[in-house]
């Protein structure tokens, strides 16, 4: 199971270029930097044949989360050792438990079991945590449909306005960017978690 893992600074980056060229996805770059330092890095990743795009700061502080990437980022594959891909399953084993029962919070649960083994594209994230919820919700749906206690009416419409809620929610992702989405995702999470705290 590989994973896209952000690398940013010279240092870093050139290491993996020298390591193992292919497994970098690609490279983006500040092209406003002019120096030497930069025209030496770009001519060694095209020498190694590494997809190199041109970006603004803000993608780049986007993608790093750090002003310290010197104006190059770059998404390398990497593989997951195998103690954490054991602990996630069982993490989202429990989770599926939980989210089966009762389900509040499960999307924050998931996305912090995927930041765990590493993955750190919030629009990849999402969208694996979304599938992940269908599994888990779906199941429980048909649970409680054949056992007869679900209210065909009131869901019906809760599912109308979920499926125009999901696909507003998914445009204004992809709108605002990644950084926003990983902000409202913490925000989201706190906000839950004082809710249900003071909930009596």
């Amino acid at each position: 199971m590989s994973r896209l893992k952000v690398l940013y600074g010279f240092h870093a980056v050139t290491a993996r270029l020298r390591a193992d060229a292919s497994t970098i996805e690609e490279v983006l770059y500040d092209p406003t930097r002019k120096d030497r330092r930069m025209q030496d890095f770009l001519r060694a990743a095209k020498e190694a044949g590494v997809r190199l795009i041109a970006a603004d700061e803000s993608r780049l502080w986007g993608l790093a989360g750090n002003v310290g990437h010197q104006g190059v980022v770059a998404r390398a594959h990497e593989n997951p050792s195998a103690g954490w891909v054991v602990f996630v399953f069982i993490f989202q084993f429990l989770v599926g438990i939980y989210g089966g029962y009762f389900g509040g919070g499960i999307g924050i649960l998931m996305l912090a079991a995927l930041g765990l083994i590493g993955l750190t594209d919030m629009h990849e994230m999402n969208g694996l945590k979304n599938l992940l919820a269908i599994c888990i919700n779906g199941i429980a749906a048909l649970y409680f449909a054949f056992g007869g206690a679900v209210l065909w009416r009131d869901g019906a419409i809760m599912a109308a306005a979920a499926i125009v809620g999901g696909y507003l929610g998914a445009r204004i992702a992809h709108r605002f960017g990644r950084t926003f989405v990983r902000r409202a995702v913490v925000l989201i999470g706190l906000a839950m978690g004082i809710a249900m705290f003071f909930k009596r």
